[in-house]
C-alpha cells in the first residue's frame, strides 16, 4: 500500500509531463495554421491589387504605337527615307515622347534598321541601330503587334518595348513603330510598401522587383535551352543572369514555402499569372515572426499543464491544512491565469479585427484601382488625339482637328461622371435617379470594349430601341454594364462560338435589359452563392468576387433588380436580365 502511494506521485509526473508535450504541440500547430491562412488571404488580396496596378499603368501607352502607324509622315519616311523626311520624323518623335512621358519612340524600316528616333540628339541614339533581332519587332512584323520587356542593347537601360506595323495603302508591310517605356517607378512604389513584390518572365527570371538585390536572377536554375533563348533575342543585354535567390522550404496548403538562400528565414510565394503579358506576379511573405509567436502560444499551455500537474502532486502529499493553503494559493495563480488568457484573447481579438479591416481596404482598393483604369483609358486617347491634333494642324487640316476637338469634350466629360461617382462613394451619399436614354448607356459601356472586341473577334449584337429611357443614374448604370458585358466576354474566352446579344424591351412601367453569352454557364453548384460577397468563379488571382455584389447593390438603389437566367436555351450559357423603372408615364388609353 505504501509502495503504491510512493509509485502514484511519479506516475502523475509522467503523466502531466505527456499531456503538457501534447498539449502544447496541438495549440501550437493550431494557432500556426490559423495565422498561416490569415496571412495568405490577406496576401492574395494584395497580390490582386499589384496586379490591377500594374495593368493599368501598362495599359496607358497600349496603343500608343498603333496610333502613330496612321500618320501619314510614317508612311512617307518608309516609302522615301530621305534626309528632310527623316529630320522631319525626328522633331515630331522628340516633342510627342516628351508630351507623354516615354523613355524613346523610333520607327524601323522593313529591315528592323531604325530610321528615326525621338532621342535622335543623345548619345547612344537608336537611329542606325538594327533591332531585327528582337521578339517585339518580328512580333509586330508577323502578326501586327508586339510586347516585349528587355534591356536596351544600345542605352544598356531596362524597359518595356511595345510595337505596331506599319502598311501601304495595299496592306503591305512598311516597317514598325515603337515605344520604349520604363517601368521603374513601379518597383519604387513596391519599395514604400514594404512588401517583397517580384515580376518574373517566361524563363523565370526576375526582371522587376522590390529587391533591388533579386533583379536579374532567376526563380530556378536555367536550362541550357532557355539561356540560349536570352542569348539569341539579347534580353538582358550581356548582363550575366545570377544564382536563385531562393530555395526550397516545402508545401503547405497555402502556397509553396521557400528560403532566403542569402539569411535562410522561412517565406511563403503567392503567384499570379498576367498571361497577356507572359509574365507570373510574385509576393513573398516572411512567416518568421508569426511562426514563433504561434509556437510561444504552444510553449505558454505546455508551462501551464506542468505548473497544474505539481499543484496538484505537491496537494495530494500534503495534509488537509496545507492542503486548504495549497487550494487558495492555486485559485490565486488560476485568477491570474484567466485574467492573461481574457487579456489574450481581447488582443486576439483585436487583431482579427484588423484583419478583417485590412481585408475590406484590400477589396475598396482593388475597386479604385479599377475605376482609376477606367480613367487611364480616356486619358491616353486624349493624348493621342492631342499629339494627332498637332500634327494636323501642322498641315492645315482644320476640319479633322474640330473633329478630335468634339471627341475629347466627349472623353473629359467621361472623366468627370467617373471621378464624380467616386467621390458619391466615398460619401455613401444616395444615388441621383433622372431620365436617361438605355441606348446611350449601352453604347458608352461597349465603347470601353471596343479594343478587345475587335482583336477577338466578338459577334456582338445589340438590339435596343432608340426610345427608351429609364430612371436611374447614368455613371452608375453604365458601372453595371460593364461589368457585365466584361463577365460575359471573360465567359466566352474559349467558347468555340464567341456571340454576345444585348437585347431591350419594356411594359410601360418597366424595361428590362438582357446581356447573353455563348459560354458554357454556371455550374448548378455555384448559382446559390453567385452574389455572395468574395465568392467568384474566375481563376484565383482573376476577380474579386464583389462585382455582382456591387452590381446588384447599385441596380436595387436605383429601384430595379439584376437576375440570372442559367443556359435558357441551346445558344446560349448565361443571360443576366437587369430591370429598372421607366421613365415614361404609362398610357391609359
Amino acid at each position: 500500500m505504501a509502495h503504491r502511494r510512493r509509485l502514484a506521485p511519479t506516475l502523475g509526473a509522467i503523466i502531466g509531463l505527456l499531456l503538457a508535450g501534447l498539449g502544447g504541440g496541438l495549440a501550437g500547430r493550431f494557432v500556426e495554421d490559423r495565422v498561416f491562412r490569415d496571412l495568405a488571404e490577406a496576401g492574395q488580396h494584395r497580390l490582386d491589387l499589384y496586379a490591377l496596378n500594374l495593368r493599368a499603368a501598362i495599359a496607358r501607352y497600349d496603343a500608343l504605337p498603333y496610333a502613330l502607324t496612321h500618320g501619314g509622315d510614317m508612311r512617307a519616311l518608309l516609302v522615301a527615307p530621305t534626309a528632310p523626311a527623316i529630320a522631319q520624323v525626328n522633331q515630331e518623335l522628340e516633342r510627342l515622347a516628351d508630351e507623354v512621358s516615354v523613355a524613346a519612340l523610333y520607327v524601323m524600316d522593313y529591315t528592323g534598321l531604325t530610321l528615326s528616333a525621338s532621342n535622335w540628339q543623345t548619345p547612344g541614339s537608336f537611329v542606325g541601330q538594327s533591332y531585327a533581332f528582337r521578339p517585339y519587332f518580328t512580333d509586330a512584323m508577323q502578326a501586327g503587334r508586339g510586347r516585349y520587356y528587355g534591356v536596351g542593347i544600345t542605352t544598356g537601360q531596362p524597359g518595356y518595348f511595345l510595337a505596331a506595323r506599319v502598311n501601304d495603302a495595299s496592306g503591305a508591310a512598311l516597317g514598325v513603330v515603337a515605344a520604349k517605356v520604363e517601368l521603374e517607378d513601379i518597383a519604387r512604389d513596391w519599395q514604400k510598401s514594404g512588401d517583397t513584390v517580384l515580376l518574373t518572365d517566361g524563363h523565370g527570371v526576375i526582371f522587376l522587383s522590390s529587391r533591388a538585390d533579386w533583379t536579374y536572377r532567376a526563380l530556378a536554375p536555367l536550362s541550357a535551352e532557355a539561356r540560349a533563348a536570352l542569348s539569341r533575342s539579347q534580353q538582358y543585354a550581356k548582363l550575366d543572369i545570377g544564382a536563385p535567390p531562393l530555395t526550397q522550404g516545402g508545401t503547405s496548403d497555402f502556397g509553396p514555402l521557400l528560403r532566403d538562400a542569402a539569411t535562410g528565414p522561412l517565406l511563403l510565394r503567392q503567384s499570379t499569372a498576367l498571361a497577356d503579358h507572359g509574365w507570373t506576379l510574385h509576393l513573398v511573405t516572411d512567416l518568421n515572426a508569426p511562426r514563433t509567436a504561434a509556437w510561444t502560444a504552444g510553449l505558454l499551455v505546455s508551462a501551464s499543464i506542468i505548473i497544474l500537474t505539481l499543484l496538484a502532486l505537491y496537494a495530494d502529499q500534503s495534509t488537509a491544512a496545507r492542503r486548504a493553503l495549497v487550494l487558495a494559493e492555486t485559485n490565486r495563480r488560476l485568477q491570474q491565469e484567466i485574467a492573461e488568457r481574457t487579456r489574450t484573447e481581447a488582443d486576439l481579438r483585436a487583431a482579427q479585427d484588423d484583419l478583417v479591416q485590412a481585408s475590406k481596404l484590400a477589396a475598396l482598393g482593388q475597386m479604385s484601382a479599377a475605376l482609376a483604369h477606367e480613367i487611364n483609358q480616356p486619358l491616353a486617347a486624349l493624348q493621342t488625339f492631342l499629339a494627332s491634333s498637332r500634327l494636323l494642324l501642322a498641315r492645315g487640316e482644320a476640319a479633322k482637328v474640330q473633329g478630335n476637338i468634339d471627341r475629347m469634350e466627349k472623353l473629359i466629360a467621361r472623366i468627370s461622371g467617373l471621378t464624380q461617382h467616386l467621390k458619391r462613394f466615398a460619401r455613401k451619399s444616395p444615388p441621383q435617379r433622372a431620365p436617361l436614354p438605355l441606348l446611350g448607356a449601352v453604347r458608352n459601356a461597349v465603347a470601353l470594349f471596343e479594343n478587345r472586341l475587335r482583336l477577338e473577334g466578338i459577334d456582338l449584337s445589340i438590339a435596343v430601341p432608340e426610345g427608351l429611357t429609364v430612371l436611374g443614374d447614368e455613371v452608375r448604370l453604365e458601372q453595371v454594364l460593364v461589368n457585365l458585358i466584361g463577365n460575359a466576354l471573360d465567359a466566352i474566352a474559349g467558347a468555340p462560338l464567341r456571340r454576345i446579344r444585348i437585347t431591350a424591351g419594356g411594359d410601360g412601367r418597366t424595361i428590362h435589359l438582357s446581356i447573353g453569352d455563348s459560354g458554357p454557364g454556371f455550374a448548378p453548384e455555384a448559382l446559390p452563392r453567385l452574389f455572395t460577397p468574395f465568392f467568384t468563379t474566375k481563376p484565383p488571382g482573376q476577380g474579386l468576387g464583389l462585382g455582382l455584389v456591387v452590381s446588384k447593390g447599385i441596380v436595387e438603389d436605383m429601384g430595379g433588380t439584376l437576375t440570372l437566367e442559367n443556359r435558357p436555351d441551346a445558344e446560349t450559357g448565361a443571360r443576366f436580365i437587369l430591370s429598372l423603372p421607366s421613365a415614361e408615364e404609362p398610357s391609359h388609353g
